[in-house]
């Protein structure tokens, strides 16, 4: 079993995270202030338009490893170990160089200056790839890569900063910079890993692609749910609404976003620990997941319901989403606990997931007229407990039949 990693090598792995994302999201305000509103905005809605690049090409990979690469590693198969990372080394840098080709030829589309589209889909590939890679290094026993190449980019960002302060440099330059650097430190992993690799059979491949094209949907799934509501919003022409319900967003991101970097840190620790049953991880699992449902959702929607009435404004849009994140929490958890299971629950929360998206849009499409900020919340509630529901008679299942299940290291990659 993989060891849970100690609280010295968490706290050195946020900070490195937490370096990273906190230079990114100061430097937005700072770049406007020192630009402007017409030069930041071009480098803005590049920045914002390419996005989704970064989760598409990180978030599965990153997790795929935390599950394949994790398992190969605990049964101490080191020939399958290195397969394994020669497919992730395989997958991951194709699915990051399709994405940018087909980034750069659906924004050629668009309006604006195009080398700033590409540069900032660069660097939202360049992020994404260091994202990955860096999951590659902490399976394999080198957590503090992580941290160290976190914090590179983060003193990146606030030397585009300086220059953009001091020299008078323009988006492209800022864009330049950030990419150069991620694709940079990127190189340098791949090159770093690639002694340690070997060429990986057809069936490796495959596995490897399937786990992290999945793994990757489930985290686009949940992006999505967030930009549906703030579409409903604009569609409906509460931007007032929108733009307070959006600090209150950016505030749950940051909790959010600390919390799903944990689980991912965990995630070696957790497949491990599948790996031999797990009889009380699971039956524990299920009962917090019956209280999640039956009891979490019902009080974040009565408590939504308060606070639209006797709260008004930006203090609305914070305790309505406070008093929906214990439910979101819980439900990414539990999603967390069913893709690593095996390839049917992995498939199952994908389902769940895409479930969960139409409740929301089909939610908040009867609710933000009414009320703006409750039908956001309760809206992103509905997608999170359909989600819940859609889970939990897989993981009911699992657990009435722990007996009979052998350990899923047996059918790694294959439906069970």
């Amino acid at each position: 079993m993989t060891a849970r990693p100690g609280m010295r090598v968490v706290v050195v792995l946020l900070a490195g995270r937490s370096a990273f994302r906190g230079s990114v999201v100061l430097s937005a305000p700072l770049l406007l202030a020192i630009w402007g509103t017409e030069t930041f905005a071009p480098y803005a809605v590049a920045v914002g338009t390419t996005l989704v690049l970064n989760p598409l090409v990180g978030s599965g990979a990153e997790k795929s490893a935390g599950l394949l690469l994790a398992r190969a590693t605990a049964v101490a198969d080191q020939p399958g170990r290195a397969r394994m990372l020669g497919a992730h080394l395989t997958v991951a840098p194709l699915i990051a160089a399709v994405s940018l080709l087909v980034a750069v030829a659906l924004l050629a589309r668009l309006p604006g200056p195009m080398d700033v589209y590409v540069l900032a889909a660069a660097m939202n590939v360049g992020f994404g790839a260091v994202q990955a890679l860096v999951a590659y290094w902490r399976v394999l026993g080198r957590p503090y890569v992580d941290a160290v190449s976190h914090s590179a980019l983060a003193v990146a960002t606030v030397v585009g900063l300086v220059l953009a302060a001091m020299n008078d440099i323009g988006p492209q330059s800022v864009l330049g910079l950030q990419a150069g650097a991620a694709l940079s430190i990127a190189a340098i992993l791949v090159v770093a890993l690639r002694h340690r690799a070997a060429g990986p059979r057809r069936h490796e491949l495959a596995v490897t692609a399937r786990t992290t094209a999945l793994m990757g949907a489930n985290t686009l799934l949940a992006t999505a749910s967030v930009t549906v509501v703030f579409a409903l919003l604009a569609q409906r022409g509460l931007g007032t609404a929108a733009s307070q319900l959006y600090l209150a967003v950016v505030a749950y991101s940051v909790l959010a976003n600390l919390f799903d970097y944990l689980l991912r840190v965990f995630q070696p620790w957790l497949t491990g620990v599948l790996a031999e049953g797990a009889p009380v991880l699971l039956r524990t699992a299920e009962r917090g997941s019956r209280l999640g449902l039956l009891v979490l959702v019902p009080l974040a929607a009565a408590a939504v319901v308060v606070f639209s009435r006797w709260v008004s404004g930006a203090a609305q849009a914070f305790l309505v989403m406070a008093a929906v994140a214990p439910a979101l929490l819980t439900v990414a958890c539990l999603v967390w606990l069913m893709e690593n299971l095996d390839s049917r629950t992995l498939l199952g929360t994908v389902a769940a997931g895409a479930l969960g998206l139409i409740s929301t849009a089909v939610a908040g499409s009867v609710l933000v007229s009414s009320s703006a900020m409750a039908g956001a919340a309760l809206a992103l509630l509905a997608g999170a407990g359909v989600t819940g529901i859609g889970l939990f008679p897989m993981l009911h299942r699992r657990v009435a039949h722990l007996h009979l299940n052998q350990p899923l290291t047996s059918n790694l990659g294959r439906p069970s």
